[in-house]
């Protein structure tokens, strides 16, 4: 596994360089071209949000039968790993590692070596904080994702988008 320097220029890159998608644009129904759905909310919407604390958001994708989305660790030689941050000129900041749940490890055809992914659905956790001087009232928490997906035969070019998550904040303590 790579240290934390070895993510810092990916995840700079991947934050700075992230295009900036319409949230309507990132639910196409599935199909050949597109067999994966992301959709990023609050983890605990009761919970309230408030400028200056941590909440976390959950980021999922829902993957049509026979496609895998490959984990957030990186394979010498392998599949695109899936990257994960958030863009930058927002009240909101990773304030942590994010959590993937166990991946699948398996013999991978198109890489010719064991890979680590999820099929059917995952959702990733990320921790982020919210400025202190963020104002109260509906925001959103732009999410950047770099993936590439894969099915038995072929896999698709890496892709980046950015996800919406809807958030209310207040300034209550």
């Amino acid at each position: 596994m790579l240290g934390t320097a070895g993510w810092v220029p990916a995840l700079l890159l991947l934050v700075v360089a992230a295009p900036e998608t319409k949230p309507s644009a990132l639910q196409a129904s599935g199909n050949a071209r597109d067999p994966v759905r992301w959709s990023a909310s609050v983890a605990d919407p009761k919970r309230a949000a408030r400028a200056g604390e941590r909440i976390d958001i959950q980021l999922s994708a829902d993957l049509d039968k026979g496609w895998h989305l490959y984990s957030l660790t990186p394979v010498p030689q392998g599949p695109a790993p899936t990257i994960i941050g958030l863009t930058v000129g927002q009240p909101f900041t990773l304030a942590g590692e994010i959590a993937e749940p166990l991946p699948l490890t398996k013999y991978d055809p198109n890489f010719d070596r064991d890979t680590s992914f999820f099929e059917d659905a995952v959702t990733f956790v990320l921790p982020v904080k919210i400025d202190a001087s963020a104002k109260a009232g509906a925001q959103v928490v732009n999410v950047a994702v770099s993936f590439q997906v894969c099915d038995s035969h072929v896999c698709l070019p890496p892709a980046r988008l950015v996800v919406a998550a809807p958030v209310t904040i207040t300034k209550e303590r």
